[in-house]
């Protein structure tokens, strides 16, 4: 079985979303200083590194990250590879992705992408598509100041998965499986993601 770990490592150097605070470890105690065991703490936005959008994030009264279904975080996905600088519904459709596809991870090969637009937005509303993840801090255009994608997608029931390591692996279909912390009323957690596959040996 081929696995991928999809999620970014959390350490004083993982991207943030400008103006959150920035990761933070240090250590309370260590062996090396003569305690009997190391003990460690850290701090950080909960959009920090690979991390799920809850619906709280943007609509009030919105689902929690702890009231999310498991079910909805582990199962089959669609991961495409796209070069182009947006994600609209012209670049969705033109991705062969399947129509029973649920779970949509979004591979981003062009550094000057912009993210989804409102159009890519409703394309991936008019199937069945339920998850999207992004490899990409956040799905928006950087410069948006409204954030209109997260808002017609969580308003809509979508789940979002931000900050994914995506670039070393091939657009395929696998499954999923994307766990975040049980925050309770969080809006948002940090996750650690795998995608799998089974591998069919040949025989000689």
């Amino acid at each position: 079985m081929l696995i991928y770990d999809i999620s970014r490592p959390l350490n004083n150097y993982v991207e943030t979303y400008p103006g959150d605070p920035k990761f933070k470890l240090s250590y309370l105690k260590t062996m090396e200083e003569g305690s009997p065991f190391s003990l460690s703490s850290f701090s950080m936005s909960s959009h920090t590194g690979t991390h799920i959008d809850a619906p709280s994030h943007f609509l009030p009264g919105g689902s929690n990250i702890d009231e999310l279904p498991l079910s909805l975080l582990i199962g089959t996905a669609v991961l495409i590879q796209i070069t182009q600088e947006s994600i609209d519904a012209q670049t969705l459709e033109e991705s062969n992705i399947p129509k029973n596809t649920s779970r949509l991870l979004i591979g981003t090969k062009n550094p000057r992408c912009k993210g989804m637009t409102i159009d890519g937005a409703k394309w991936v509303m008019e199937r069945t598509i339920n998850l999207v993840g992004i490899d990409r801090l956040s799905i928006e255009d950087p410069d948006s100041k409204t954030f209109p994608i997260h808002k017609y997608l969580l308003s809509n029931r979508v789940v979002l998965i931000e900050g994914l390591k995506l670039d070393a692996i091939p657009a395929d279909t696998y499954n999923l499986i994307c766990l975040p912390l049980p925050v309770s009323s969080a809006e948002a957690a940090p996750v650690r993601a795998v995608l799998t596959k089974s591998v069919v040996k040949t025989e000689k």
